[in-house]
């Protein structure tokens, strides 16, 4: 690796910079609000247990959503590399993937065509208001026209766009304005497309700028495979009504789509894309040698199993990293990387930094600490989260009204906080920065940090017919930043005060063999909160 990009050489960098071992606890401890002494007996602690693991939930938990969680799900992994929790029992690094535990393997579905595939043109979807407004995404000109090349064989020249007249929206790919970023300047961006269509099962925000709304029927309304959160087992997931009024299935609205253009797909049932899967269904790798006599039962009986697990015993549990020997892990170096020559090479990442390292948040409490001003000229001085809760998936069922009267939605704020700005509970607050502002009943508590302020996720955007909030933005994608007047948001979608900034390494090349690369920050930024409508 080249001389200073080395993990130890980091170490020591830090320890010249902060004097000593002690002076980078007591930068540590002013970064996180506790004390070197808990910093320091944690560490202890967690180096010297037997087994130690991290557990941090799917993908790191959502951490990995802020524009450094790139470095933080890293510095996981490094972590327990280095304490050989990596393939220890009782060890690891948490749910980053899914990939511990013993599971059969389906086949893929039935073709729907056998007529001649081409290769789409790939950019990062969390990058979607980027390409329509710019032509470009987070990559620079040189680099989308290389990928282009490499991936597609077609040279987009020397000012390579790329232009979209029409978006297309899935039922299962989520909503683009709650569960990605920046509302206000994903709503310009749809202003420059001809068409939106999105096949959706609720009157979404993406389905409000939509032009074309295709009734989706839900889960409850087919049948399929899946598996369990701990990814270990397969589940039979059975229909429990038919589809409601003119609701179709995602493949069927396709399906009928394609007729009317001359395509013809093929037209499968539910229980002929299953079968067609468990015809190729096998067992994993090295399961035959735990447990010889296990026989895969045949369709009909795993239809009314209804569920299928692999038993194992505790000491043989699989564990994902104890499959490699040093020097054949799959990455570029073959082994688990502290430095990524691959990734320095592609030159894709947010930070242009390739191992685990300390990167602050462009948004965050250092930016606090040293009073920055923003681009709209404000030093804001709180830092927002945004937990999951119990009463809806994301913005599913946030419409339901039973639930709405159930749950009260708010903004958390701690009772310091909330002193200095004359704030009680109950009042109505505006919550605010550079991309929006919304409007919602304030909670005053003793749970939040002073400095942060929970604003729960997964709200459905509500824009005010009579409150407008001026915002500061680049529309255009050439750094021209202007203030753009929007509705304040009734709804209290916290996607209204995020920025369609990626984390991580967006690279459609990387993706071809990972399937993961790169995310959005969906978190952390800085924001102030005030009773008064701010300009």
């Amino acid at each position: 690796m080249p001389a200073g990009e080395s993990f130890a050489e980091y170490l020591e960098s830090l320890e010249k910079q902060y004097k000593d071992y002690k002076g980078v606890l007591n930068w540590a401890a002013s970064l996180t609000g506790t004390t070197a002494e808990i910093i320091e007996n944690l560490a202890l602690e967690y180096c010297k247990a037997s087994a130690a693991a991290f557990f941090c939930g799917w993908t790191t938990g959502g951490a990995q959503r802020t524009n450094n969680g790139l470095y933080y799900s890293w510095f996981l992994i490094a972590l327990a590399a280095m304490t050989g929790n990596i393939s220890r029992r009782g060890g690891g690094f948490g749910m980053i993937a899914p990939s511990d535990g013993y599971k059969i393997k389906i086949g893929s579905n039935p073709p729907l065509t056998d007529a001649k595939k081409y290769g789409s043109i790939k950019f990062s979807i969390f990058s979607l208001p980027e390409v329509i407004l710019t032509g470009r995404d987070a990559r620079t000109a040189e680099q989308l026209r290389d990928d282009v090349k490499l991936l597609n064989n077609i040279d987009l020249g020397n000012d390579p766009r790329l232009h979209i007249e029409m978006v297309i929206k899935g039922e299962g790919s989520g909503d683009f304005f709650t569960q990605k970023a920046n509302i206000n300047r994903k709503i310009e961006a749809f202003k420059k497309v001809k068409y939106v269509v999105c096949y959706e099962q609720q009157m979404s925000t993406t389905a409000k700028y939509s032009d074309i709304i295709l009734p989706a029927a839900m889960n409850l309304e087919q049948t399929f495979f899946t598996y369990g959160q701990m990814n270990c087992e397969l589940d039979v997931a059975h229909k429990v009504s038919e589809p409601l009024y003119d609701c179709k299935l995602d493949r069927e609205i396709t399906r009928l789509i394609c007729k009317e253009l001359g395509i013809e797909l093929k037209n499968y049932t539910d229980e002929e894309i299953m079968k067609a899967q468990w015809e190729k269904a096998e067992f994993p790798k090295g399961y035959a040698e735990i447990n010889p006599k296990r026989t895969m039962p045949d369709f009909d009986t795993i239809m009314q199993m209804g569920e299928y697990q692999l038993p194992t015993p505790l000491d043989k549990t699989y564990i994902d990293t104890m499959n490699y020997k040093p020097g054949e892990f799959p990455t570029d170096t073959g082994r688990i990387n502290f430095y990524s020559p691959y990734m320095a090479m592609r030159q894709r990442a947010q930070h242009p930094v390739y191992g685990p390292r300390y990167i602050p948040s462009k948004e965050g409490y250092e930016t606090i600490q040293k009073k920055e001003k923003s681009r709209k000229g404000v030093a804001y001085g709180l830092q927002f989260i945004t937990p999951h809760v119990i009463h809806r998936a994301h913005s599913t069922f946030d419409t339901v009204p039973l639930l709405q009267d159930t749950y009260d939605n708010y903004v958390e704020i701690s009772d310091a906080d909330a002193k200095t700005r004359g704030i009680k509970t109950g009042n109505i607050v505006y919550v605010y920065n550079d991309y929006g502002c919304i409007k919602l009943p304030a909670l005053v508590s003793s749970r939040p940090m002073p400095g942060v302020i929970v604003i729960n996720e997964g709200r459905i955007y509500n824009p005010s017919s009579e409150e407008t909030y001026t915002a500061y933005f680049d529309v255009t994608g050439k750094g021209e930043y202007k203030e753009i007047v929007t509705p304040v948001d009734l709804g209290a979608c916290v996607s209204t005060l995020t920025v369609d900034m990626e984390s991580g390494a967006g690279d459609p090349v990387t993706h071809q063999f990972t399937n993961k690369s790169g995310g959005f920050a969906a978190s952390g930024n800085l924001c102030e909160i005030s009773i008064k409508k701010p300009n």
